[in-house]
């Protein structure tokens, strides 16, 4: 019996140190789709690596937005400064409830935020979540929160990318990252909104036009407003708005509906807003920076409004 438990540890060191080389090597393969069950990019779309480095510079703050691109291509944070408001933009690709979860466990109690902007576009509760762990996973740093994120979304390619990261984070790697703020059309701003270069809607919409909500996003989503009021932050939610071809293409679950209506302060953009679909967005559902001023104006003198910020 101990010499199959001795061969068995043995046995376990040996495989792990093969798979670590050989995730190592698989990383470099040119071609995403050869490379399989990981997916390590630094950098990748949404400036993530610049936004998690940015946070560690504002502390006590007015307003923090959440959610996922549609929160940092929606609330221009200049806007809310420009009022003598600080705010900022922890929004990323893909953001799904889980991930929120993550951004609040990790740096909510560093950025101390008067008011919580929630952005709550009814498709995120239908996403399985691995798109934005992964971006979080190749740019923060590796942490319990993270872990907890992981084995919460229990997927083989955010597993592998977990192990990949630590190790790059590690060999010293990781640290010497660094991202250039203008990537093709989009400009990261300070404080984490990303400005969209001139662009209009063509008029062409690809997106699936009926969602269900997961149960495991549903629970994420609760257990974010259960902390956020333990907290003693008020909390905000918004549905950011979409083109008139998508919406009479969507269909929202009835219970996104009566879950939204259980909460004081929802806001659904397209309620309050009449946009141009050409002009105000440049696609079916991101706003162009046009359409971010509007909203971002809107939303500012209903925080201002209910008093849950003064203008200075």
């Amino acid at each position: 019996m101990k010499k199959f438990l001795l061969n068995l540890i043995v046995y376990t060191v040996i495989a792990s140190i093969i798979y670590t080389i050989m995730l190592c090597v698989w990383v470099h393969i040119p071609h995403k789709k050869l490379r399989g069950n990981l997916s390590f990019e630094q950098g990748s779309y949404g400036f993530m690596n610049t936004r998690i480095k940015d946070s560690k510079q504002f502390q006590n703050i007015d307003i923090l937005f959440l959610g996922s691109s549609h929160s940092y291509r929606t609330f221009d944070t200049r806007i809310f400064e420009q009022n003598g408001l600080s705010a900022f933009n922890f929004g990323s690709s893909g953001q799904t409830h889980i991930q929120t979860k993550y951004i609040l466990e990790r740096y909510l109690d560093n950025l101390n935020p008067s008011v919580i902007v929630y952005e709550v576009y009814p498709r995120i509760f239908d996403l399985d979540g691995v798109e934005s762990a992964l971006d979080i996973i190749s740019n923060d740093h590796f942490n319990v929160e993270m872990f907890e994120m992981a084995v919460d979304i229990n997927n083989a390619t955010v597993y592998n990318t977990m192990l990949y990261s630590l190790i790059n984070e590690l060999s010293g790697v990781k640290d010497k990252f660094e991202e250039v703020a203008l990537n093709d059309k989009d400009t990261y701003i300070k404080g984490g909104y990303v400005e969209r270069a001139v662009e209009q809607f063509d008029g062409n919409s690809f997106q699936e036009s009926k969602y269900n909500i997961r149960p495991d996003q549903l629970k994420a989503f609760m257990e974010n407003v259960k902390l956020i009021r333990l907290k003693g932050i008020e909390l905000v939610l918004v549905k950011t708005p979409v083109t008139n071809i998508l919406k009479e293409r969507n269909l929202v679950p009835k219970e996104y509906d009566e879950l939204m209506q259980m909460h004081q302060y929802y806001y659904d953009m397209d309620q309050m807003l009449l946009l141009d679909d050409k002009a105000d967005f440049f696609d079916d559902d991101h706003l162009s920076q046009q359409g971010a001023q509007k909203v971002s104006s809107l939303i500012k003198e209903i925080l201002v409004e209910n008093k849950f910020t003064d203008e200075k």
